[in-house]
């Protein structure tokens, strides 16, 4: 029983079993890697926009602003009154998203307005030969800190996750909360050491930004700067392109992810992912309790758990996603639909065999007795048409042997037919071991027996086997306590051109063994048409 039981468990165990080490091979490959990636720009398209935080402005330098003051890139001396302005209105912190790596003759007067300012923090990059872009010392040494504007594209060219820190340089963003931090310091700073997974909360037309020349001219009043964190950046047709999830096209640009990134650390809902063993762990459970709920169930429901597993996963990991926590979706899910399709094969299969071995039972019973398990008279009469018909076409030989226990009746009436029939299943067995492997032991019913020796090299192999029949008969077999003699007349008859159906062959048969009764019971007698 515990070993059937086991076998069941393995059973059930292997469409999970299979489906992980594919999940696993897939996951190592990196082909979850673009599931994820729509899932994640379909999630950002499809979640719950929350607001824009009101410590955060854009100053973008757009079209209008370039058409009006100029061709880009402009003298230094242009950013002089902005952020004589910014000053003005006593932004808390002003974060420039452009390198200033190259002396100007306007940085003396600039890096005074900066001083003024004392909030300003600029960017650094690295060129195509990994060279640092640093900003010239003279502002260098007049801002309050500067960081990378680094960003981390995916393959389909979208920014999702970004490095906080690199070569110990904080990102633009990180170094512009912390300037912001000195001032007001209430904004939980994130794990340094962790990679900083993005989630892109609006469009950047949505973001709340303000077009450069509109500021320097004061078309926008001064106190809508006051104690905000002012992001300076291109936002120019052809300048920074990036692609945002959103539309799949380059309509958003470099400071539109920074101050996506700055809202995150902001409003605390950056993507908050699962560490890979925890996620791996949690759907072998999920994969081992899904395949034993599949391994119960009926095709049609095995189909209707599996879509509805598969749906409310998706659904879940919306839901989590909405509150800044990211479950993969890709492997889950192909992980759940692997196991379904395996176990609904399985299913198949066994149903398959199931059904086999009701067709197999059912054609047994068919053709075999069902309190001895010999030939019925069904089979019996089938190869023996087989035999007649070899022995006509090339003359192979065979003989029939008809037998017929005596004084089974009295046994049957003294003893119950329960012993009865122990006694014909003995005979049935003892008659089994005493012929070869391909002749035919039937039972015609009652207490009759029939052989049929196929194939036979000459007469005398079968007066051989007759023999041995007899010989095996004759230990005597116990019933409730009685040593019985078992007791049998035999007849037999050989193959001739006589022959045309096995209702003749047998008819003689039956003749020679009511001979071998009238001589005295337990004997056999061989058919003499000339008798």
């Amino acid at each position: 029983m515990n070993w059937l039981f086991s076998k069941r468990i393995v059973q059930k165990s292997i469409p999970w079993t299979v489906s992980t080490v594919i999940a696993a091979i897939l996951f190592n490959l990196g082909a979850f890697q673009p599931l994820e990636y729509f899932v994640y720009n379909r999630f950002a398209n499809w979640r719950i926009d929350r607001n824009w935080d009101e410590r955060l402005v854009i100053i973008a330098i757009d079209d209008v602003s370039i058409e009006k003051l100029g061709r880009f890139p402009w003298t230094r001396d242009r950013y002089i009154p902005l952020l004589q302005k910014l000053t003005k209105a006593k932004a808390s912190t002003v974060a420039i998203n452009l390198i200033w790596s190259e002396s100007s003759s306007a940085d003396v007067l600039l890096a005074r307005v900066m001083s003024d300012n004392r909030q300003v923090v600029l960017s650094q990059a690295w060129n195509a030969q990994g060279k640092k872009l640093l900003p010239v010392p003279q502002l260098a040494e007049v801002a309050i800190g500067s960081g990378h504007i680094l960003d981390l594209k995916s393959s389909d060219g979208i920014v999702r996750w970004t490095e906080l820190y690199k070569d110990d340089t904080p990102s633009l963003a990180m170094a512009t909360l912390q300037a912001y931090n000195l001032v007001w310091g209430n904004v939980p700073m994130p794990n340094p050491d962790v990679t900083f997974c993005i989630k892109w909360t609006f469009r950047p037309q949505q973001m709340r930004q303000y077009s450069f020349v509109d500021v320097i001219e004061e078309r926008i009043p001064l106190n809508t700067f006051q104690n905000k964190i002012v992001l300076v950046g291109v936002t120019a047709t052809g300048h920074d392109a990036l692609v945002t999830p959103f539309d799949g096209n380059d309509s958003a640009h470099s400071i539109h992810l920074h101050a996506n990134i700055l809202q995150n650390l902001l409003q605390q809902n950056q993507l908050r992912v699962p560490e890979i063993h925890l996620t791996w762990g949690l759907m072998l459970l999920v994969g081992m309790a899904l395949a034993w709920i599949l391994g119960q169930s009926k095709t049609f429901k095995q189909i209707v758990i599996v879509l509805v597993i598969s749906g409310g996963w998706g659904v879940c990991a919306f839901g989590f996603y909405t509150f800044s926590y990211w479950l993969p979706v890709a492997m889950p899910i192909t992980l759940i639909l692997s196991i379904g399709l395996f176990s609904i094969v399985q299913n198949q299969i066994e149903s398959r065999q199931h059904l086999q071995q009701i067709n197999s039972k059912l054609t047994y019973e068919a053709f075999h007795d069902h309190l001895t398990g010999l030939a019925n008279r069904i089979l019996l009469t089938d190869r023996l048409n087989q035999s007649i018909s070899l022995y006509q076409r090339h003359g192979y030989l065979f003989a029939v042997i008809l037998v017929d226990l005596d004084g089974f009746k009295a046994i049957n009436d003294n003893l119950g037919h329960l012993n009865g029939d122990r006694l014909l299943m003995e005979v049935a067995k003892r008659l089994s071991a005493s012929i070869r492997t391909g002749d035919t032991a039937a039972r015609l019913g009652g207490d009759e027996f029939v052989v049929l020796l196929d194939n036979l090299k000459e007469k005398q192999d079968a007066i051989i086997t007759i023999e041995r029949i007899q010989a095996a008969m004759a230990p005597t077999c116990c019933l409730e306590g009685n040593e019985i003699n078992i007791s049998m007349s035999m007849g037999m008859a050989f193959s001739i051109d006589a022959y045309q159906t096995p209702k003749d062959i047998l008819a003689d048969a039956d003749i020679a063994m009511y001979q071998a009764k009238s001589l005295g019971k337990s004997c056999y007698q061989v058919f003499d048409a000339l008798i």
